[in-house]
């Protein structure tokens, strides 16, 4: 913000406009921008179009971060681009927090990526008291009544505490 000696802005930060009384004031979302009044948009937030007016309008997919009128140019985090529409990562990836449209590259928290399957599997359907792993046979944290255990050969599992211990 800039303002001069008699306290009247002539410049406001992102996402403010100059009022008529001089003071900066906060566009209304989902603009981004906006000069001369709240509403008056310049630019959009994501999720939004700029109708080349004064609007924003919402994106007519779910999952859009950009886009036109009709079609999306980019897709926020979970969704991927096909053709000009958002799909949701773990509908075509089941477990998948992370894609692009060829596979899934990060697991939601509780399952690792099988490279060899091109899946996201669970860390407890694989190994016993594990909730957290990196792969099949390295997990990294434990159940409640369960330990993490090293293994000579750096793969780490669970193992049960001794009977009675809710912690060990």
């Amino acid at each position: 913000m800039v303002c001069n000696n008699t306290n009247f802005c002539i410049d406001c930060a992102t996402n403010y406009y100059i009022t008529s009384a001089g003071a900066c004031s906060a566009c209304t979302p989902p603009c981004l921008s906006c000069m001369t009044a709240a509403t008056t948009c310049l630019s959009c937030h994501p999720g939004y179009y700029f109708d080349g007016n004064v609007s924003c309008l919402p994106c007519s997919s779910n999952g859009c971060a950009t886009c036109t009128l009709s079609a999306c140019l980019t897709c926020i985090e979970g969704y991927y681009l096909t053709n000009i529409t958002c799909t949701k990562c773990n509908a075509t990836y089941p477990n998948c927090q992370t894609c692009n449209s060829t596979n899934c590259s990060i697991c939601f928290s509780g399952f690792y990526y099988d490279t060899t399957i091109y899946q996201c599997k669970s860390c407890s359907a694989q190994m016993h008291g594990c909730v957290l792993c990196s792969t099949s046979t390295t997990c990294l944290f434990c159940a409640a009544s369960h330990y993490l255990s090293a293994t000579l050969t750096g793969n780490n599992s669970c193992q049960p505490c001794s009977l009675g211990c809710s912690t060990c």
